[in-house]
């Protein structure tokens, strides 16, 4: 098993963006291996037993750092083309506001002081459920959130085993809870020191202003420049349906050759989609793009009537 994983390990990180099987070149020894390793039902092949001999290796990574800073962050994996995936959670919505399935990801990584990183100190995958309808005044071990606090408090655990360097755990805006600060202030032993990037104006000990106010006043220690780099605007191109056919222009009013003849109504892509789900006709997916590609001809067509009364006069919006 450790030699079957440390090769899947190899193969993967030579192709990190492909999948398994290109990585294996097709090698079906190499994929009934793959497969039979991640079906397993042992308890060795956990998240945790497996990452137990890198976070290790991390430590001793650690020992002879001065300062080591544990960021704290959580990736979103979308899998929502995977339909037939169980067990998946709410990850989202996209511009359409439809919801995105998937699983979420939280990650600590030990980072030294000049950026080099260590290593994994910890991973925690789960589906998270909506907190619609749930009461806002639940115990924070109920809440999405409470996983900042798991996280903290393994990283406490990691400095006891470093008592020799200074551990700071890094968080950003989702991190800015209040439990998580009591947590720390509750520590009796080695504390693990929090940098919090702010997201609320919170109220300070011995003084009457708040915090935002409390660093607008504080000298700047250092200036960093930080490059960031451009990227595309993703906004949803508008999109304006063709008009029924009463709200065109009458047909006499149109020269003899330029009359006009209403086109068929376009198609719903999204209805018609909706309404292939659970029909026994359309299960088959090629029977469906057939079908979606017939809607897109008729679409086509029906656009191409349209242009040919000339000059605009239809009231043709731009199909972007």
């Amino acid at each position: 098993m450790n030699r079957r994983l440390v090769t899947i390990a190899y193969q993967q990180g030579a192709q990190p963006n492909g999948s398994y099987s290109q990585a294996a070149g097709g090698h079906r020894h190499d994929l009934k291996g793959y497969y039979r390793l991640f079906n397993s039902k042992q308890e060795e092949m956990g998240v945790e037993s497996l990452l137990l001999p890198h976070r290790t290796q991390t430590l001793r990574q650690i020992h002879g750092q001065s300062t080591v800073l544990i960021l704290q962050d959580t990736t979103d994996m979308n899998l929502s083309s995977r339909i037939h995936c169980e067990g998946l959670g709410h990850v989202g919505t996209n511009q359409t506001g439809a919801i995105s399935r998937g699983l979420k990801l939280h990650s600590s990584l030990a980072v030294a002081a000049n950026g080099l990183p260590l290593g994994v100190l910890r991973l925690h995958g789960y589906a998270p459920e909506s907190a619609k309808d749930k009461d806002p005044d639940r115990p924070i071990q109920e809440k999405d959130s409470y996983r900042w606090l798991e996280a903290y408090q393994n990283a406490v655990e990691a400095a006891l085993q470093i008592p020799q360097t200074h551990v700071v755990c890094v968080c950003d805006r989702e991190g800015d809870i209040f439990e998580l600060f009591d947590l720390r202030r509750a520590r009796q032993r080695k504390k693990v020191d929090l940098l919090v990037r702010a997201s609320w104006d919170r109220c300070l000990e011995g003084t009457e202003e708040k915090l935002f106010e409390e660093l607008g006043q504080t000298p700047c220690a250092k200036e960093a420049t930080i490059a960031i780099p451009r990227q595309r605007e993703h906004k949803a191109k508008p999109f304006e349906s063709l008009h029924s056919p009463s709200d065109f222009p009458k047909e006499e009013n149109f020269p003899s050759r330029q009359r006009f003849r209403p086109p068929l109504s376009v198609p719903s892509l999204a209805r018609t989609v909706s309404s292939f789900e659970g029909s026994t006709s359309f299960r088959n997916s090629q029977n469906l793009s057939r079908c979606l590609s017939r809607r897109l001809e008729c679409a086509r067509e029906n656009f191409r009537r349209v242009l040919e009364c000339g000059n605009g006069a239809c009231g043709v919006a731009a199909f972007l």
